[in-house]
């Protein structure tokens, strides 16, 4: 085989190596993203629970006052019945104090009644309050555990784009930009396997010319369907084959 596919493939394994440090590192900041995405939302969850049980003690403290204000027109009516020696006066004065003691009575019942929902809502923001607690514990795990994994993944990229680069200036400038073009426009795979006159990166034919021209070995063979670089299957093993 001649030199500069070989040469290309060695390129080629260089180039899927750091493709696969690339999805890693992306992999581990997309498992960050999510960690903080649910941080995120339970923090919000634990805001409108805790919102929502401040609306209910103001709604409680209002209708506080409001009792209050009743308790103090029914006493100063009280004293006004006791004081009155007219008897119309004195039936007009008991039924402002029912009246207002009917309303005392149905305020009653509606703090009475928001006490019960403010127990509820305590529960509910003391479990959205855990929750938070429980999403941010996984979030500090998954940032030190995936933080580190990127820093070791970029650590080895860096390494290999070093060693790679030293293998791209072997590679004739037009073969190498011609390699570039393809690598980029095909998901990073730009060379694929032949085998029985089929291209296994697209699995579409090649002709029976391209056929001698890979068994010669004496130039380079680009698939007509694809455009990658092409090289004879291995005869053991089956080879992988890619996306079209």
């Amino acid at each position: 085989m001649a030199e500069p596919i070989e040469t290309l493939k060695r390129l080629h394994d260089f180039d899927q190596e750091l493709l696969a440090h690339q999805e890693a590192v992306a992999a581990s900041r997309r498992a960050i993203a999510a960690a903080e995405a649910e941080a995120l939302s339970a923090e919000n969850a634990l805001e409108a629970a805790r919102g929502k049980s401040q609306g209910t003690r103001a709604r409680e403290g209002l209708k506080e006052v409001e009792l209050k204000d009743l308790e103090s027109q029914i006493l100063s009516w009280t004293v006004k019945l006791n004081t009155t020696r007219d008897n119309k006066e004195y039936q007009g004065i008991q039924h402002q104090i029912a009246t207002l003691k009917d309303e005392k009575g149905r305020l009653e019942e509606e703090i009475l009644g928001l006490m019960d929902v403010e127990t509820v809502e305590k529960v509910e923001t003391k479990g959205e309050t855990d929750h938070l607690a429980k999403a941010l514990g996984v979030l500090a795990g998954v940032k030190a555990r995936e933080e580190a994994a990127i820093q070791a993944r970029q650590a080895q990229a860096e390494a290999l784009a070093g060693r790679r680069g030293a293998l791209a200036d072997a590679v004739p400038a037009e073969v190498l930009a011609y390699y570039e073009r393809i690598r980029n426009g095909r998901g990073g795979v730009a060379l694929a396997p032949a085998s029985g006159g089929v291209c296994l990166g697209c699995h579409m034919g090649i002709t029976p010319n391209q056929v001698n021209q890979l068994a010669i070995g004496r130039e380079l063979v680009k698939c007509m369907s694809c455009g990658r670089f092409l090289y004879p299957a291995p005869e053991t093993g089956s080879e992988a084959s890619t996306d079209a």
